[in-house]
């Protein structure tokens, strides 16, 4: 905190505080104001305060603009362990997290992480896939230069005033959460898991928001392939089989679920949800929220769990049966009996593609090799991921050699990139299938640019892969021949995700370098390059 021994302690801490949130103004140790904005939300209470000194009885307020770079060389974080004279009360906790969730929200943001250090509190969104350092609050109050206790302050109002637990910050902890926040002028109710984990400099706060912002996207949103939108929808009609969807976390899988699940009759076909959470409203979709840590009777030991609640469903006449996530061997039994007992049930796991589920149902899931590879029993795996979308300011692969190009790689400092996409998509398509290709515009335009955007890409795209599975392909997961069954999909003619991804290049929608954060081995470099090249360093 900076001193100011001309001023009352009262004044010198309002006046940091207020500089600190402000994030465009200081006041130097003579007083003078500094200010990179004009119309910075505090810098009218900054002088309000120094007028009001008795430092400044009968002086005016010199005001100076200067380069938002001296701003961020004056500001300098509180010592450790000072107090936290601007979050004082939980009050101000509480709108301090308020303000945090709601610009999460506004941004479309997955995921928050709170991370402190031994001084300081730093706090990062994920937005579209892509992690960045949170500058400013939806209110404009800076995000920046915070002490560590406003992490801490954080924490504990989440853990121990809204979840009643008596933390430590050595130790993990897990919880939820519901604040009422702002989607235009509607108010909703979304719903946050915090996770609380360790780390050498301090602990770590991680919430995801568990509440999409947005409707979930149709079916027809997803711009997929018509013979892919056609599988989808002939499989979300059969009468009886298990449907699984795999995904990292934040890859889609609900809202493909949702997508299928608005394709039935549901009035004809009585369909029934566990989720964890609720995510989407459906009209006639009973929906029930699992509650894996709650017991039915305390001390009973019987969880209110997916497998719970799919037994209990077994007596309300289901027949289309959604199973949020497949997370333990119960609850994979119970989704196979579902899928063999005459109804249809979907589900979703987390695999690193769709020829993996077999492999975790057996191998991790615990489930007999004979059952997951059962006649009529597994009916489709479909493995899902979202690729940043390019935007229309991106540049045609011809234009790759021109100075335009160049200077804006250049200017980002990325030039290095731009020979790397260039090499990587030769070697992916040929000349004719480049005609179309487009290149990331690192630099922007007035659509992509902004705090919740990455700069020359705007939302985000499907990629996907899809195994209809019949007797032969249920032959090599008796056999547990993963290798074998890969082959046989091969020799099929079997289209996988990175056939997808180059289809969406090839189309101009994603950029090469996009896609490959997300598909692994787009562009496979061969084994005997690497071991050449390990060999040649010896």
């Amino acid at each position: 905190m900076r001193r100011y021994p001309q001023l009352s302690t009262a004044d010198e801490e309002t006046l940091n505080a207020l500089c600190r949130d402000d994030g465009y103004t200081v006041v130097t140790p003579e007083l003078v104001v500094q200010t990179s904005n004009p119309n910075a939300p505090n810098l009218g209470s900054i002088i309000d305060v120094l007028q009001g000194s008795v430092a400044m009885l009968g002086q005016s307020i010199q005001v100076d603009e200067v380069p938002q770079s001296v701003i961020d060389a004056e500001v300098a974080a509180p010592e450790p362990g000072q107090a936290l004279d601007h979050l004082e009360g939980q009050g101000a906790i509480e709108r301090q997290l308020h303000a945090l969730c709601q610009t999460a929200v506004n941004e479309n943001s997955s995921d928050v992480h709170v991370l402190t250090t031994p001084d300081s509190t730093l706090f990062l969104l994920r937005t579209v896939g892509v992690r960045r350092v949170l500058t400013r609050f939806h209110n404009e109050q800076s995000a920046q230069n915070q002490p560590r206790q406003v992490g801490l302050a954080l924490m504990d109002y989440v853990f121990s005033t809204l979840g009643g637990q008596d933390i430590k910050y050595t130790l993990p902890a897990n919880d939820r959460f519901s604040l009422t926040l702002k989607v235009g002028d509607a108010l909703r109710v979304f719903e946050w898991r915090a996770a609380l984990i360790p780390t050498h400099e301090g602990p770590k706060l991680t919430l995801r928001c568990l509440t999409p912002r947005d409707k979930a996207l149709s079916l027809e949103d997803m711009d997929l392939p018509a013979p892919y939108l056609s599988t989808l929808i002939s499989m979300i009609h059969k009468r009886q089989g298990g449907i699984i969807i795999t995904g990292p976390m934040g890859s889609g899988k609900s809202s493909l679920v949702y997508a299928l699940l608005e394709k039935v009759d549901r009035i004809a076909r009585n369909v029934h949800s566990l989720e964890d959470p609720v995510e989407f409203s459906q009209a006639f979709v009973s929906k029930t929220q699992v509650q894996p840590s709650v017991e039915t009777v305390e001390g009973s030991g019987v969880k209110l769990d997916y497998a719970f609640y799919c037994k209990e469903t077994l007596r309300h006449d289901v027949d289309i049966s959604n199973i949020g996530e497949i997370r333990d061997t119960p609850t994979a039994r119970e989704f196979c009996r579902k899928a063999e007992t005459g109804g249809l049930a979907l589900a979703t796991l987390h695999t690193n593609s769709a020829l993996g589920v077999a492999q975790t149902f057996i191998q991790q899931l615990n489930m007999p090799a004979a059952i997951v590879g059962a006649p009529d029993l597994m009916a489709m795996f479909v493995h899902v991921k979202l690729v940043r979308k390019l935007c229309d300011c991106a540049f045609s692969f011809d234009e790759h050699h021109q100075e335009h190009v160049i200077e804006a790689y250049r200017a980002k400092e990325v030039k290095d990139k731009l020979g790397l996409k260039v090499k990587q998509l030769k070697q992916l398509c040929t000349e004719s299938e480049l005609a179309n290709v487009r290149l990331l515009n690192p630099t922007g335009c007035h659509k992509c640019n902004g705090e919740d955007k990455v700069a020359g890409e705007s939302g985000r795209v499907v990629v996907m892969e899809m195994i209809v599975l019949d007797d032969a392909d249920r032959q090599f997961i008796i056999r547990e021949d993963d290798l074998g069954w890969k082959a046989h999909l091969q020799s099929q003619g079997w289209p996988d995700i990175k056939a997808h991804c180059k289809s969406r290049i090839m189309q101009g929608q994603i950029d090469i370098l996009s896609a490959s954060e997300q598909v692994d081995d787009l562009v496979p470099t061969p084994i005997t390059d690497v071991y050449r090249a390990l060999k040649e360093a010896l």
